[in-house]
């Protein structure tokens, strides 16, 4: 960066802002022009103006960021929990040889999954998980391995059905990873109905949902799902413990009130101009101005961009050049 870095015009200062993170930590959406292209898809140099402030407010998170805090989520939200209850039920003992024995006996008791299809991002992260926490294979299963279907006849002599039982009847932890809730639709359509079944059969059983990234909305969407314990008939939660290393409070939200992104803007850049350039060019787009739920957030990962973020960012709609792409489910 110049010397006379402060006395450029404001548009040459983004410019040259952006430039530095695609030389660095955005380097791996680095593609010649990508700036050029994407700052073309607006008409006036009012607007290209303000989509660059935007732009260079934008958080995105690389390969090696997204190992890191795969990393941070197994120490801080399992390993050294699990730790502190090790010691704290055995008179707050320091030795170490027995402390590593009881948390080995844990894990064998523990089953780490993905959340979504095997071809999701969720389930993907699973690999790097293992890699960055030295964690052997057998730990990992997929959803349809924590029960067992069994074909049985009718006593009547004519037809079969089935019955579902436990499938791993020694785990007492089962611990969900993914990579970011928004609404926490996804979460509770595909594990709402199976991890009550779960539940119902093995109330002692617990179940952990940590991410990321998380908004306040989809966490506590995810921690309020409810299922009837058989046992005492007394409505009670479903999860032990839903976390984000990353919360997403709303500050986080682009044209909030209180958005984190213009407390220190420039006198040339106003929040409701970056508005309604974001509401002109985003209206026709996939989910609207504001993306998935009106989420309007501004989030990219090194493996896909999350539908919850503004569209002008990711849209390839209609010759819409996109700065982050978005991988979209077909």
């Amino acid at each position: 960066m110049s010397k006379n870095f402060d006395k450029l015009p404001l548009k040459d200062r983004l410019e040259e802002k952006i430039r530095i993170f695609l030389n660095s930590i955005w380097k791996e959406k680095h593609e010649d022009s990508l700036l050029e292209k994407w700052t073309n898809n607006f008409e006036t140099e009012e607007e290209k103006l303000h989509m660059l402030f935007l732009l260079s407010k934008f958080m995105y998170f690389g390969n090696l960021e997204i190992r890191e805090l795969l990393t941070s989520i197994y120490r801080d939200f399992f390993k050294y929990p699990q730790i502190h209850k090790i010691r704290r039920d055995d008179s707050h003992t320091i030795n170490k040889t027995d402390i590593e024995i009881k948390f080995d006996e844990v894990l064998t008791k523990t089953k780490f999954l993905g959340v979504g299809n095997p071809s999701e991002s969720g389930v993907h992260l699973l690999y790097y998980f293992r890699q960055q926490n030295n964690l052997t294979k057998n730990l990992f299963i997929t959803l349809s391995e924590i029960f067992k279907f069994t074909e049985k006849s009718k006593s009547s002599g004519t037809g079969t059905y089935l019955t579902i039982e436990i499938g791993l009847p020694n785990i007492e932890n089962y611990i969900f990873i993914d990579d970011f809730c928004g609404t926490g639709n996804q979460a509770e359509s595909e594990l709402k109905d199976k991890l009550i079944n779960l539940k119902r059969l093995k109330p002692e059983v617990k179940l952990y949902y940590f991410m990321m990234f998380g908004t306040n909305v989809g966490i506590n969407k995810i921690q309020n799902i409810e299922y009837l314990n058989p046992k005492n008939c007394s409505m009670e939660k479903v999860f032990e413990e839903v976390k984000a290393i990353f919360l997403l409070d709303d500050s986080f939200k682009t044209f909030n009130a209180n958005s984190r992104f213009f407390a220190q803007a420039p006198e040339e850049i106003t929040q409701i101009l970056c508005k309604n350039t974001n509401e002109k060019y985003g209206k026709p787009m996939r989910f609207g101005p504001l993306g998935y739920d009106n989420c309007e957030l501004m989030l990219s990962f090194s493996h896909n961009t999350p539908d919850n973020s503004l569209p002008i960012f990711w849209n390839e709609q209609k010759l819409w050049k996109p700065f982050f792409k978005r991988y979209n489910k077909i």
